[in-house]
């Protein structure tokens, strides 16, 4: 098939690690021998307080010392404010999980943790109200992650933890500072309407190719089989869910329960297991689908400020890497050529002026699922009907007999 060989000869997804991070790759090997100023700042030696003989301070040095999430500013700096949201219902549930996690462990670690952060917050704050490009602030936050795993992984009291409870601390930290500062990280104002433009540009795009069916893609998913038919909305729904969620990490796992449910469909579909060319095609159609809310500014926010170690390997990572996969074709290859058609079928389709008849195959199979359901409905009516009229007679006997 010649889109299978497009698919092809554009990225091969059988690795997690494809051409799509190049760029990201070698800018973090750029980063290995950066000395910044800003960088010694955040890991210099937490302070040491002076052994206090107030009871009091030492009751209070058993709860809760320095808490990461409280409102307190960062040790060194008595006038750092706090940059998180008030009253939002996402950070309010971290805030009481991460204190609940840090409880675990001993006073050394809840304050080495609480400095550590708190001076990382200030900082990307300080340089993004500067101005400073995003990139650049994205790498002090990579660089962060790396010296603070680092410092976990090789520091003698944080030995006390297991590697799970390690793993754990580094999803915390990185939830916390990307939830705290989704503003500032999130398509910041320097670059807003860039952006904007971005995304506008593939919804465009996308809403163009809406067309689109499985045959064109030569991809295999009986969208009339009421089973396939909800994977494949429970996969677009998660895809669009991706932009409603902060944290990185939560964004990578709505494009893996997309992703997940895509198999299932071609699974059911092929009553067979999915194979890696049938996937990306897939998820192709399901963006196409789906059109998500500001898709080019999720996707560079995860390669930005998610821990690189979970983009480089594992299940989310080869998702995401399809995903900038799907994202590229669509926006350059997906063409007349790639769908063997002549160009000016393909010019009449994006412009509007015709309609593939399978085009609609998705909206005749929505209109089946909702007459179906109406049947169902109506079946049920009619068996409680049945039965009323059933017990009604049973009851008008039985006052007979009794007369």
């Amino acid at each position: 098939m010649k889109l299978l060989s497009s698919f092809r000869s554009f990225d091969s997804i059988s690795s997690p690690i494809s051409g799509g991070f190049a760029k990201f790759e070698e800018k973090k090997k750029q980063q290995t021998d950066r000395k910044s100023k800003s960088f010694r700042y955040v890991f210099r030696k937490s302070p040491t307080p002076s052994p206090s003989k107030s009871p009091e301070l030492s009751a209070r040095h058993n709860t809760s010392l320095n808490d990461v999430t409280s409102s307190t500013p960062a040790p060194s700096s008595p006038s750092t404010p706090s940059f998180r949201p008030k009253g939002d219902a996402e950070f309010e549930q971290l805030r009481y999980e991460f204190n609940a996690f840090l409880q675990n462990f001993s006073i050394q670690i809840r304050k080495d943790v609480t400095f550590k952060v708190k001076s990382c917050e200030a900082e990307l704050k300080k340089q993004s109200d500067e101005g400073v490009r995003i990139d650049d602030v994205t790498d002090f936050l990579q660089d962060f992650y790396t010296n603070f795993k680092k410092k976990v992984d090789f520091l003698p009291f944080y030995q006390s933890m297991s590697q799970e409870d390690k793993e754990s601390l580094m999803n915390f930290i990185e939830k916390y500072l990307t939830i705290s500062l989704y503003k500032e990280l999130f398509s910041p104002i320097s670059t807003a309407s860039e952006d904007e433009i971005k995304d506008l540009t593939l919804q465009n795009r996308i809403r163009q190719l809406n067309w689109i069916n499985c045959q064109h893609l030569d991809i295999i998913l009986n969208e009339r089989e009421k089973q396939v038919r909800d994977l494949i909305y429970g996969a677009i729904n998660s895809i669009i869910e991706m932009d409603s969620v902060k944290a990185p990490q939560d964004k990578l796992q709505c494009i893996t329960q997309c992703s997940n449910n895509i198999l299932r469909a071609l699974s059911k579909s092929k009553d067979a297991p999915a194979s890696a060319d049938d996937f990306l095609p897939a998820l192709i159609y399901i963006v196409i689908k789906a059109n998500p809310t500001r898709l080019q500014s999720n996707i560079n926010y995860i390669n930005r400020c998610s821990n690189a170690n979970r983009l480089m390997s594992g299940e989310a990572g080869y998702f995401f890497t399809n995903l900038c996969c799907a994202v590229t074709f669509i926006q350059n290859n997906l063409n007349a050529e790639s769908l063997n058609m002549p160009e000016k079928e393909f010019q009449d389709y994006v412009s509007g002026r015709a309609v593939p008849l399978g085009s609609w195959e998705m909206h005749f199979s929505e209109s089946l699922h909702a007459l179906q359901e109406m049947t169902n409905a109506v079946d049920e009516l009619e068996h409680r009907s049945q039965e009323f009229l059933k017990n009604a007679e049973h009851l008008k006997q039985k006052m007979k007999h009794k007369q």
